[in-house]
């Protein structure tokens, strides 16, 4: 049993984004009017490969893009601690969603383009990951170019996410793994992965839908998640695409529940 706490920490939005990185009124860092929102999602739900899947083990661009096995992610974790050893770094703990926590945890067989840090613990507490200390991303950047990995494999690109909210007891579930004396990998836990993939499916579709249903969520968990990204996305056209998401899963139930 381990506890880590959550730092709470506001920092106002950025290049015309608000928090969770959708695109608000360009140069404002203002959030686009609930009808700007409603037709830009009402185009991406009505198009025609919103929802269209991927296999887990196929993703389509060159092979380069889609390289992260299980096997390559625990090469490439531990090649990362070598150089913060060989650098002399400090000690780095890091959150990590996305594909790679769901290999790591062994949730879905699939391969992954990199590995998403959504924050760092630092004493016990997790805290915001932007930006990655400059070891991290210089022993990054070595391992990459020793690897042949893309250039962001390791990359905070979903940190936002930490100034708009986590899952309550998100840190609580963490699953951590220690790589070496120098890197601490902290997997985020099937219930929250299932957050944040519906989330993901509703706004992006494709391959999280895919993840999103071999998670095999129960109609109480996907509930749930439901209405935690309706207080990510709180905008009626969000709300619509959610509950077209759910019923193209076949979770009409769910659906009506919201």
């Amino acid at each position: 049993m381990f506890v880590i706490w959550v730092e709470v920490k506001s920092v106002p939005a950025r290049n015309g984004r608000n928090p969770a990185g959708r695109q608000g009124e360009i140069g404002s860092g203002k959030p686009s009017t609930p009808k700007k929102v409603l037709y830009r999602q009402l185009s991406a739900v009505n198009s025609l490969d919103f929802y269209s899947e991927i296999p887990n083990n196929t993703f389509g661009g060159s092979e380069y893009m889609r390289i992260i096995d299980l096997t390559k992610l625990h090469e490439a974790l531990h090649l990362l601690n070598e150089q913060l050893e060989l650098r002399e770094a400090d000690a780095v703990s890091l959150v990590v969603c996305g594909g790679s926590a769901l290999i790591a945890v062994g949730l879905v067989s699939r391969t992954t383009r990199d590995v998403d840090v959504v924050a760092m613990v630092q004493d016990g507490i997790l805290k915001y990951a932007e930006p990655l200390p400059p070891h991290v991303t210089e022993a990054a950047g070595r391992v990459a170019e020793i690897l042949n990995l893309p250039s962001d494999w390791l990359n905070n690109g979903p940190a936002s996410q930490f100034l708009l909210g986590m899952p309550e007891g998100l840190a609580a579930r963490l699953h951590p793994a220690v790589i070496g004396h120098k890197l601490t990998v902290y997997y985020i836990d099937r219930l929250d992965q299932i957050y944040f993939k519906t989330f993901a499916s509703a706004d992006r579709g494709g391959y999280h839908l895919s993840d999103l249903k071999a998670l095999e969520p129960t109609d109480d968990e996907l509930w749930q998640a439901a209405r935690w990204c309706m207080g990510q996305d709180v905008s009626e056209g969000f709300r619509y695409i959610l509950k077209e998401m759910l019923n193209h899963m076949g979770r009409r139930d769910v659906s009506d529940r919201i």
